[in-house]
C-alpha cells in the first residue's frame, strides 16, 4: 500500500536562479508535509551547494516517473512523452518568448502560474504565490533622485520623511 503521494520536478539545471529556487522550497514545504519530492536533472547537473534542499535529486537518464510531475521550462515539455505520471506546467515566466512555447501544450496538462499576473493569460490555471527569498536574491541596490527646489508647494518634507527609512537622504 503506498502511503504518501510522489512528486517529481524536472529541471535542466541546479543553477542558482528564482526559478529553480521555487522548485526546490516548494519541494522543501511538500516533504515537510511528507510528500515525496524528487528533482529530476540531467548527470552534470546533480549538485548544488546554494540551497539547503530536503529532497531527492536524481539522475533523469534513469527515467522521469512519479504521481506528479512539474515542468516549468518549456523546452522540457516535448519529452513528456517519455514520463510516467500525471504532468503539470508550472508556469514562471509565461511572457514574451516563453508564452508561445508553452502554448501548443495548453489544454494536455494542467498548469501551474506562480503569480496572479499570469491569470489574465491563463484563466484555467491553479494559482501557487511564491515571493523572492532574501536569504538567496538580494534586490539591487536603487538610487532615488529627488529634488524639491526649496519650494514648500510640492511638500518635500512629506517625500524626505517617507524616505528617511529606506535610506539616507540627502
Amino acid at each position: 500500500m503506498k502511503l504518501k503521494t510522489s512528486i517529481g520536478a524536472v529541471l535542466p539545471c541546479l543553477d542558482k536562479r528564482g526559478g529553480v529556487r521555487q522548485f526546490l522550497e516548494v519541494g522543501n514545504e511538500l516533504v515537510r508535509r511528507g510528500y515525496d519530492y524528487t528533482v529530476f536533472t540531467p548527470p552534470e547537473a546533480q549538485t548544488q551547494n546554494w540551497f539547503d534542499f530536503k529532497g531527492k535529486i536524481v539522475d533523469w537518464c534513469y527515467g522521469i516517473k512519479a504521481d506528479k510531475i512539474l515542468i516549468g521550462d518549456p523546452q522540457l515539455l516535448p519529452a513528456t512523452n517519455k514520463m510516467e505520471g500525471e504532468i503539470f506546467m508550472w508556469i514562471i515566466a509565461g511572457i514574451g518568448l516563453y508564452k508561445e512555447a508553452y502554448s501548443p501544450y495548453r489544454g494536455k496538462f494542467k498548469t501551474l502560474v506562480n503569480g496572479r499576473y499570469y491569470l489574465k493569460d491563463y484563466p484555467e490555471a491553479y494559482l501557487c504565490e511564491l515571493g523572492v527569498n532574501t536569504k538567496h536574491f538580494q534586490p539591487k541596490k536603487r538610487r532615488v533622485l529627488f529634488y524639491s527646489g526649496g519650494s514648500a508647494q510640492k511638500q518635500a518634507h512629506v517625500i524626505k520623511r517617507a524616505l528617511k527609512g529606506i535610506m539616507s537622504v540627502v
